[in-house]
């Protein structure tokens, strides 16, 4: 978790991991030990060090120890479930909430294909409409009724088709539960088909998440491809999972034309190619034609640590293969020729 910042569903009221690391040992490439950051909450003494090792994904040291900070549990939360008829006021429902200005904390998206998927693989009988978005609030107990009421209505201002609200434990178990099975209940929804995870974890401004979700169905559309979009959009970030024939060769090279558009499309947003899983093989090309200036002073850092490049070597900024030739799912080479 560490090496790749992760984070989840809470990040956008908690934060991910990075803002909770305060000190960290690493080794180095040469086998040397070293200790950076403080025990303490404030530290300005130097280059803030462990910044630059969370989210290196092993690249620049092998992290052996982690000082952290801890936040206290909530006393209540209670969740609302917003159904849209269209997919861009989904989008503009949570750009809208955090403008009010409210952070929830959490505030998850799924499309109608993520629906669908999940309706018919856990029957979790979610509303059968373009979007959903599940928003959770927490706090002292008066702060999340005041909250919720709020919700509600920046949902109906959005253009909700229902609202329905529940501080119900179970019910609010069952609804999280739905959104957590979206990856396996997608690799469900085709027959032939498999879900594969090529463009997967996207973040643009929050502003421009109605943009972002209506770009990817057009690219969907345009590739003939079938593209189920979900994700923590308080955030920003974004999910897309691609159903593709594993024995089709034109499937799979429509499914990396869309990848390169989808990531296109979330560089002109203002946006990154990769907001919490890292970047590992697949995102690297993709993360140079973002940030070509960056990668650079990256790449100099790598080198400067770790010049023999034994630390998980061809990971985050120097693999130049293809997502598609490189990464092939195992059940393709099952297929009849």
């Amino acid at each position: 978790m560490v090496a790749t910042n992760a984070s989840g569903m809470r990040a956008v009221k908690y934060g991910a991991t990075r803002d909770y690391v305060l000190g960290l040992e690493v080794v180095l490439a040469d086998g040397s030990v070293i200790h950076v950051g403080t025990n303490t909450i404030k530290n300005s003494s130097g280059y803030q060090l462990e910044r630059l090792f969370v989210g290196s994904e092993g690249t620049l040291g092998i992290i052996t120890e982690v000082t952290l900070k801890v936040a206290p549990k909530p006393k209540r939360s209670a969740m609302v479930l917003a159904a849209f008829d269209r997919l861009e006021d989904a989008g503009k429902c949570v750009s809208n909430l955090i403008s009010v200005p409210l952070i929830p904390s959490a505030t998850e998206l799924m499309d109608d294909i993520c629906i669908r998927a999940v309706n018919k693989a856990v029957k979790a009988g979610l509303p059968d409409v373009e979007a959903i978005c599940m928003i959770e609030v927490d706090g002292e107990p008066d702060m999340v009724a005041k909250e919720l009421k709020v919700v509600e209505e920046v949902a109906r201002r959005s253009g909700a088709s229902s609202v329905q609200v529940s501080d119900d434990s179970k019910q609010m178990a069952k609804w999280t539960s739905a959104r957590k099975s979206v990856m396996s209940a997608l690799s469900r929804l085709g027959d032939e088909l498999v879900s594969v995870s090529l463009a997967d974890d996207m973040a643009v401004p929050i502003s421009k998440i109605p943009e972002a979700v209506v770009a990817f169905h057009r690219i969907a559309e345009e590739n003939n491809v079938i593209v189920g979009t979900y994700g923590h959009a308080a955030d920003g970030n974004l999910h897309t999972k691609m159903l593709l024939d594993p024995c089709s060769e034109d499937s799979w090279t429509r499914g990396e034309r869309a990848v390169g558009q989808i990531f296109d499309a979330v560089i002109s947003l203002g946006g990154t190619v990769t907001g919490e899983h890292g970047v590992g093989m697949s995102k690297a090309p993709y993360m140079m034609r973002e940030r070509p200036d960056a990668w650079r002073t990256m790449l100099a850092i790598k080198k400067a640590l770790d010049p023999q490049d034994i630390l998980n070597p061809g990971k985050l900024m120097q693999w130049e293969g293809g997502i598609i030739r490189d990464l092939r799912y195992p059940c393709r080479d099952l297929c009849p020729r």
